[in-house]
């Protein structure tokens, strides 16, 4: 960055440079290192918190700095709003974790801005900005053929304009940093499962009592599509009965005709996700935890008026199980056994060490919060959690002074073990960190790359803990093999390049083309699938809501009721905003159906608070069915 603001500066060219984070953590821990490393220059951070907090635009500052560390949705809600007209505004965009920019990342959507002005007949290329992308590992989409890694490579390249690929060739320069690299202990731990699991075995007798009312009410219907709503037991308490329930909804609930019947699925539906997930808990963390889950989902169920059967039902069902059960005296978890015993060994015995446990949920994490705080030999850890902010804090999101109070607590030494999510993990860059624990979660080869970079002292260790057996552990067998290929690739497809420049060159070009005319046929599907006059309609009782053309999308992702008589089909509750945008939008409180039979929860409320303060039902699509005019249902397609 500082050869190229010399550069320009020297020759009278625009200087403005945009360094494109994913989070908030590592905006503000890059914009303290720049400003540190390039005295030289004005550097400015720009987050949606402080854009809200401090009411600074990154648009406001575009004369005055030459250095922006931006978060992503940052600089993509600036260019939807037309605040920043162009990115020619800036002479180098820099993307840290460039891996991300794949599909429908925030990443992608900043370049292909880009790509749409390059591919434009007439466009000076010359006038573009410099793109540069930073990773520590590509990756090759998971797969572990040859020719499909090439290919990721090459799209990766394409969304970042890439016409280089660089790495540390030199090797000079490869010994000096073999030295800077520390090389952890690589360690699968396979744990044995729970001997006995009465808790498992009370849940799934309770599911077995849904599917058998399910089966009840089905009783009008054909055999095929009685089929399609029997409960697959042999996966339920795992993300695979996630996948089936999400079709469930789409592809039966949505498609009945029978209102009533539809609603009978519906809550049994959303009563065996509690279940669903309390069983997903269970398997990771304490009895306890997931029977919180339950008792907060039943908690909130309980005030809907029992105006149909299958709401008493189903909280006679809980009731039942949790007074003819008593589950205090059942032994603890292995897993967390397994993990006490090595907490214990490397951070309790150790005063200087720190250690970092990746999950994948945020429930997960707080439950291994509370289960560390709550143990005596591990509570002098003082664990900590480290989520995103995407949801609000009761929800169990974090805001910006929780993560950095745990960020500059877990340097510190107060935490010295923090629980975090992969949306999270990317802030964590802790020098004397020895420890990371991947607890029944991995993902790909990058990911993987990316913890164990996280691990920088002498002696730390790497491990995966999963449950014997489980596909976790042969997952990461797999990424190791797809991050020993990429490795292969990368110097292959680096002489390529560097060999046939122009074959290259063109061959980019192709690729961007042909992702063009693929995002052009996805917007003119999605104009079309709004151009049908469709009614939408409560999932749970069908109550008529709005139609089609009362729904506007804003900021490019929020669906708002614009028609002020759905108001009389809504029951707004209004609180406090949670989350308020600068482009003059606020968050807070619940929008439910009005029919008193019902109640379901549809969306929040958006506030327009630049404009008198208008209220509108800001709407979650898949709480809604989408009828035709022909009376047939189905799920909204965004």
């Amino acid at each position: 960055m500082q050869v190229h603001l010399r550069r320009q500066k020297a020759q009278a060219l625009l200087a403005k440079v945009i360094f494109v984070v994913e989070n908030e953590a590592l905006a503000f821990q890059q914009g303290k290192l720049f400003a540190k490393k390039l005295p030289a220059y004005r550097t400015k951070v720009f987050t949606g918190s402080v854009q809200r907090d401090k009411q600074q635009y990154l648009w406001d500052f575009l004369a005055s700095r030459d250095i922006f560390v931006v978060t992503a949705q940052v600089l993509v809600n600036a260019l939807k709003t037309g605040q920043i007209q162009s990115l020619t505004q800036f002479s180098l965009i820099v993307f840290d974790e460039c891996h991300n920019s794949n599909k429908q990342h925030r990443y992608n959507e900043i370049m292909w801005k880009y790509i749409e002005m390059k591919l434009q007949p007439g466009t000076d290329v010359a006038g573009l900005p410099q793109v540069v992308g930073l990773t520590t590992s590509l990756g090759v989409g998971g797969s572990t053929a040859w020719e499909a890694g090439v290919k990721h490579m090459k799209n990766i390249l394409a969304n970042m304009d890439a016409k280089f690929l660089c790495t540390v060739r030199n090797p000079v320069n490869k010994e000096e940093l073999k030295k800077r690299t520390n090389c952890p202990i690589e360690e699968p731990v396979p744990v044995p499962r729970r001997a006995h699991d009465r808790f498992a075995e009370a849940v799934m007798a309770v599911v077995k009592q849904i599917d058998s009312h399910i089966l009840e009410s089905c009783d009008i219907l054909d055999d095929a599509t009685i089929a399609t709503c029997r409960i697959p037991l042999a996966i339920f308490g795992t993300e695979g009965y996630l996948l089936w329930n999400a079709d469930f909804v789409n592809e039966t609930i949505h498609g009945l005709q029978f209102d009533l019947l539809r609603m009978i699925l519906n809550l049994c539906r959303r009563h065996l996700e509690a279940y669903n997930n309390a069983l997903m808990i269970h398997k990771d963390a304490r009895i306890i935890d997931a029977i919180m889950i339950l008792e907060d989902f039943m908690q909130e169920f309980r005030e809907v008026p029992e105006h149909v059967e299958t709401y008493a039902r189903l909280i006679n069902f809980y009731d039942g199980m949790m007074f003819s059960e008593c589950f205090d005296d059942e032994p603890e978890n292995p897993k967390l056994v397994k993990m006490g015993q090595i907490l214990q060994d490397v951070l309790v015995a150790d005063s200087t060490s720190r250690g970092i446990i990746s999950v994948k949920t945020r429930e997960l994490a707080k439950a291994l919060v509370s289960w560390i705080n709550e143990t005596d030999n591990l509570k002098i850890l003082h664990a900590s959690e480290f989520v995103g902010q995407n949801v609000a804090t009761s929800k169990g999101g974090m805001t910006k002074c929780k993560q950095k109070d745990a960020l500059e607590y877990f340097k510190g030494g107060r935490h010295k073990v923090i629980i975090a999510t992969s949306v999270a993990e990317e802030g964590l860059d802790i020098h004397k960190c020895n420890l990371v624990i991947r607890y029944e979660h991995v993902t790909n080869e990058s990911v993987r790359r990316q913890s164990i970079g996280r691990v920088q002292s002498d002696f730390s260790r790497y491990l995966v803990i999963s449950e014997e057996g489980s596909w976790i552990l042969d997952k990461e067998e797999e990424n190791h093999r797809c991050e020993e290929l990429m490795n292969q690739i990368v110097p292959h497809l680096q002489a390529f390049i560097d060999d046939h420049v122009n074959l290259w060159e063109n061959e980019l070009l192709k690729i961007q083309t042909e992702m063009k005319e693929e995002r052009d046929r996805e917007k003119e599907r999605r104009r079309l699938n709004m151009v049908n006059q469709v009614e939408f309609q409560c999932l749970n009782c069908s109550a008529f809501i709005c139609r089609s053309d009362d729904i506007k999308c804003i900021m490019g992702v929020h669906h708002i009721i614009t028609d002020p008589d759905a108001d009389e089909r809504l029951r707004l509750e209004r609180d406090a905003p949670y989350f308020v945008e600068p482009e003059g939008l606020e968050y807070g409180g619940q929008v439910y159906c009005a029919n008193v039979s019902c109640q379901l929860k549809l969306g929040v409320i958006c506030t327009f608070f630049k404009y008198k303060y208008i209220d509108f039902p800001l709407i979650s699509l898949k709480a809604f069915r989408v009828v035709n005019p022909d009376g047939t249902g189905k799920s909204y397609k965004v």
